[in-house]
């Protein structure tokens, strides 16, 4: 699958031209927003929403514009063939208009009627934008008007032969040639000096210059490379009076079908772009031409939306080449053809949430995964709805008096940690409990991109704060995205699986059917995954992103006699083969839920040990030991009502924190506040056992990064001392209520043998940018 790959090597090419960006001259700022990379999207959807009811909020993209005629004064202006000036041209039954060829034209009065076109459709000079001229039908360079465009070799020749009927081919073919290019430069020229003067501040050129003519793929197609042909190359260094002339330069990288989801594609659009990139630095003395890549929303033959692997192919390549830009456009034939305006609208919704991973691959930076809370290293994070207690029944369990986060309201959503459960986000393929088939039931047999495009009005609706920082948690359960955890009840997406493989090839063997059925579905999952993630990520950049359960353990077989909390054989290396989603994740939220077995027995603590540190070991293993591990704890035994004592909060809570986890969230369910009875023994839990045992830890914790680690990284203990918990030594503190009612306070302070015992027991795990056995000097890794 490409999944991740796509952005790894967009994100490769950007730092491998990073390393030769002090070599190439300098170009013009942004003129839109201050970015580096603009994507503007000129595409005639304004009629979706009024006449179609097809909302598409396009403020994702940093220039909104439409090519259709009546809107004038955009960022960016096209001026096709009848809305600049008398160009020359022959119609496509062969009629000429305007005298047909350059040279039979009237520059002068093609130059006179210029001022006035340009003053209507740019019709001031603030603020600046692109400003394009599409002269498509022919070219300035007589070899290049080939077929259809052969007319005009055909017409100079006859226009010298008429004149001297007695010269000899070859010379009526030079002497054509020569008048043909002289007046074809002549009309470039001179246009781009008039538009200049008239709207100085826009960065003028032609569409499709340069080009690479690259196009030899259908005929090559087993040794294509996409690189330019030689000649080609030469020939547009004749063009050297165009880019002279030029502000800007406005290739065009429209793929074909033929081209979709593959290799070719991608070389295509390279090497046009590089092209384009070459020339824009080679024939300007003191500078290089900002490059701004024309690029279609759709396939060039159909109105097939791109597949995201081909938006990487071009916006993402071009981005990574180190263009200005890229121009998404569509003309008014999206929106009058037989098929009316509904492809550019269901287009949209498609592209637009695909086009914002390219956020995250151009503008995200490494930043340093500090605390969530300042100055605290580990942190409670509050995940429960007991505003409900307050509401309904006047009981009020003050979570705010602790150091916990707790959204306003006490919700399952808000700034500082959202979770979406899979109806909450797009639209997640599964299986009812009956066995059916919900939105394709298996992910392989399910649209990614209409998921990709509901979660992104989802992720807006649900986080609506562009900054947000808080934890953002994907609960999807229904299955696992290896074969092998598929057991039990998940079955189901394993049988489903073959049957659907079973059906299209009903003569293969029982082993075959299984390996496709397995590949199949484990390539959706990790498509439906990390796809989701980025989507994400790019949309939320700042947000801490990942998926519960995950990593899991699968420590279960409590009635083993000789139980110890590691994980099965076999389990870690499933884990492995997950590492495109560790990658991926901005955190990792495994489950530390107490199981009733366990209740009473003291395995509690190895059972914890062991979930949380795969989560550590998998981090690792995924080349970031930095991703914050928050496991996801209950206050009770999971699926009871039965509040957890004080020595299982130490297994659970306490050993999360002695491990160095940046925090827990604590989650309780809407069946543990359905009765006045259940909200008073929360209120009674908390303020009598949760609270003080919170403060205790969160405190240790704090005392020992402060003490250890300069202030700069978490204490997690060594493995020579696994029993070792950051609790503090109560002949050193005590936790006393304030007067009056209010929060409990902590009282004490550290010894001389309690720094000790800390230096013995703990070492530090530093924050990003911080370094040395106590994060003591500051420095990148």
């Amino acid at each position: 699958m490409w999944a991740g790959l796509g952005p790894a090597i967009t994100l490769a090419v950007v730092w491998a031209a990073a390393a030769w960006a002090t070599q190439l001259k300098p170009t013009a700022p942004p003129i839109f927003t201050g970015r580096p990379f603009v994507v503007a999207w000129d595409v005639p959807t304004q009629d979706c929403g009024p006449r179609l009811k097809v909302p598409l909020d396009l403020k994702a993209f940093d220039v909104q514009a439409s090519p259709n005629e009546g809107f004038v004064n955009q960022n960016i202006t096209i001026f096709y063939h009848d809305r600049l000036g008398l160009y020359p041209r022959f119609s496509s039954v062969g009629r000429s208009v305007h005298g047909g060829v350059p040279q039979n034209g009237s520059l002068w009065a093609h130059l006179k009627m210029l001022q006035e076109h340009v003053e209507h459709y740019i019709r001031t000079q603030e603020p600046a934008g692109l400003a394009v001229i599409d002269w498509e039908d022919w070219r300035p360079v007589w070899v290049r008007n080939w077929q259809d465009k052969d007319i005009y070799r055909q017409s100079s020749r006859q226009l010298v032969a008429v004149r001297h009927p007695d010269w000899p081919s070859d010379r009526v073919v030079k002497q054509a040639q020569y008048e043909f290019e002289f007046a074809a430069r002549q009309f470039m020229l001179e246009t781009l000096r008039f538009v200049k003067a008239v709207r100085p501040r826009h960065l003028w050129g032609f569409y499709l210059f340069p080009d690479c003519y690259n196009h030899d793929y259908v005929q090559n197609w087993e040794t294509y490379t996409g690189r330019c042909p030689d000649v080609e190359v030469s020939r547009n260094d004749q063009l050297a009076w165009l880019w002279a002339e030029s502000t800007a330069l406005f290739p065009s990288v429209y793929l074909d079908e033929t081209l979709a989801s593959s290799t070719h594609g991608r070389n295509f659009v390279s090497f046009r772009v590089q092209e384009a990139l070459r020339v824009a630095h080679t024939h300007h003395p003191n500078h290089a031409l900002p490059v701004y890549v024309f690029t279609r929303p759709t396939y060039s033959r159909k109105l097939t939306g791109l597949s995201e692997m081909d938006l990487i192919s071009t916006i993402g390549e071009s981005a990574a080449l180190g263009a200005a830009g890229v121009i998404l456009w569509g003309d008014a034939g999206y929106t009058t053809s037989t098929v009316s305006l509904e492809p550019p609208c269901a287009m949209a919704v498609h592209l637009l949430p695909i086009y914002a991973l390219f956020l995250t691959l151009l503008d995200k930076t490494q930043g340093s995964r500090s605390p969530m809370v300042p100055n605290q290293p580990f942190t409670t994070i509050w995940n429960a709805n007991t505003q409900w207690c307050l509401e309904k029944y006047g009981v009020d369990v003050d979570v705010s008096v602790f150091d916990v986060v707790a959204n306003p309201g006490q919700t399952f959503r808000g700034p500082d940690m959202t979770i979406f459960y899979s109806y909450q986000l797009g639209t997640y393929p599964y299986y009812t409990s009956a066995g059916e088939p919900v939105f394709g039931g298996l992910p392989q047999n399910a649209s990614l991109d209409t998921h990709l495009a509901h979660s992104f009005q989802d992720i807006l609706a649900a986080i609506p704060a562009s900054d947000f920082s808080g934890l953002a948690v994907i609960d999807w359960e229904a299955w696992r995205p290896r074969w092998a955890f598929n057991w039990d009840a998940k079955d189901i997406y394993r049988q489903r699986s073959r049957s659907l493989v079973q059906a299209q090839h009903p003569d293969w063997p029982a082993p075959w059917v299984e390996a496709a059925a397995r590949d199949q579905f484990q390539e959706a999952a990790q498509a439906w995954m990390a796809g989701t993630l980025k989507l994400g990520q790019a949309l939320r950049p700042r947000g801490l992103w990942g998926f519960y359960g995950f990593p899991d353990c699968y420590n279960y077989d409590f009635l083993s006699p000789n139980y110890t909390g590691q994980c099965p054989p076999g389990i870690c290396a499933q884990n492995d083969q997950l590492g495109w989603l560790w990658g991926q994740s901005r955190a990792l939220y495994p489950s530390i839920y107490m199981p009733t077995e366990l209740e009473g027995t003291g395995k509690g603590q190895v059972y914890v040990r062991h979930r949380v540190g795969e989560a550590f070991r998998v981090a690792v293993g995924a080349g970031d030991p930095d991703l914050p591990v928050l496991p996801y704890a209950q206050i009770f035994y999971d699926g009871t009502n039965r509040s957890l004592p004080l020595d299982e909060l130490e297994h659970s809570l306490g050993e999360s924190a002695a491990q160095g986890a940046a925090g827990v969230v604590l989650w309780v369910s809407w069946e543990n506040t359905r009765t006045k009875e259940s909200c008073q023994a929360i209120k009674e839990y908390v303020d009598t056992t949760l609270g003080p045992f919170v403060l205790n830890v969160t405190s240790g914790a704090l005392l020992c990064s402060q003490a250890l680690c300069s202030g700069h990284g978490r204490c997690a203990r060594r493995p020579s001392h696994p029993e070792a918990l950051l609790i503090l030594n109560p002949t050193s503190f005590s936790i006393q209520p304030t007067p009056g009612g209010g929060p409990l306070t902590l009282q004490g302070a550290l010894s001389l043998e309690d720094r000790m015992q800390m230096a013995v027991e703990f070492k530090c795990r530093c924050y990003r940018g911080w370094k040395g056995a106590w994060c003591e000097k500051q420095g990148t890794w």
